[in-house]
């Protein structure tokens, strides 16, 4: 499937009122479909093949099982992934009890602080955004925020940059977004990345920092898919920075995110913080 069927997809998913020949006439489609000159100068078969002595061309050879007890190629990465993980990757999750905090209108959005428990004496402050006027049910984004001090409140639309309130916009155009916080801040207004890493890692020493962050992201898109304003079926996620770090990873290992953006996240290691202990460490 190209890049530009691909983006096109997702932008009929998040704006269904909008027609096929609408898109096409977006000034901004095609620098978005381009790529930097220079940039992506690699094989990219080498990256598909992971050990498994395949070279994958197709979706249909990343998806199809030889027999039916065994598994597709993707199944196979994503074991192994979430072994890599550690347990909590895949630890069952209970719909947490939200404890609303404030609730505002701002236009036609409303915009509700909500806490809750996502771990055993661990709990998480999240935005819920949605427009004041819904009918029927209508599309959910999970929004992660970047490295900032504020977290949540960027892209909750409370301070910053309009063009980085994410999720504001998301309620704006008529979808329902949850904005949870980044277990490195301990409260809305600063980051302790070294603590918070530590901590976690204590408690949960067979886990990666980034299992963390994948299990607090489905909580959240648990929480998303179970607001009766909510079409389980379409759900997406957009994250910058840290956040797009955390969508490569709630995209790869949860079926229910059908459309991602990832915004500057840094996938190669030799440029981007993997090794910091609240991704994936030292490895």
């Amino acid at each position: 499937m190209s890049k530009s069927l691909i983006l096109t997809l997702a932008l009929l998913y998040c704006f269904p009122d909008t027609s096929l020949g609408q898109i096409r006439k977006l000034s901004w489609l095609k620098d978005a479909q381009t790529p930097p000159a220079g940039e992506f100068n690699l094989n990219p078969l080498n990256h598909w093949q992971a050990n498994l002595d395949q070279v994958i061309t197709s979706r249909r050879q990343w998806e199809k099982r030889k027999h039916v007890e065994s598994r597709s190629v993707r199944e196979v990465i994503e074991k192994r992934w979430l072994e890599f993980l550690g347990p909590l990757a895949t630890q069952p999750r209970k719909l947490p009890k939200l404890e609303v905090l404030d609730r505002q209108i701002i236009g036609d959005v409303e915009r509700t602080l909500v806490k809750y428990e996502v771990l055993p004496g661990d709990f998480v402050e999240a935005y819920i955004l949605k427009p004041t006027q819904v009918v029927g049910k209508v599309p959910g984004v999970v929004v992660l925020h970047s490295t900032v001090e504020n977290s949540i409140e960027l892209p909750a639309g409370i301070d910053g940059r309009p063009e980085e309130f994410h999720g504001l916009g998301a309620a704006q155009r008529g979808m329902v977004a949850i904005v949870p916080r980044n277990y490195l801040w301990p409260t809305n207004h600063g980051i302790q990345a070294g603590e918070m890493a530590a901590d976690f890692l204590k408690k949960y020493p067979e886990s990666k920092g980034m299992a963390r962050m994948l299990y607090d992201s489905q909580v959240a898109t648990d929480i998303l898919a179970a607001l009766p304003e909510v079409d389980p079926h379409r759900l997406g996620c957009v994250g910058h920075s840290l956040g797009a770090k955390e969508v490569l990873y709630l995209a790869a290992f949860d079926q229910r995110i059908k459309v991602t953006v990832f915004s500057e996240g840094g996938i190669g290691t030799s440029f981007s913080n993997w090794d910091a202990p609240w991704y994936l460490g030292d490895t």
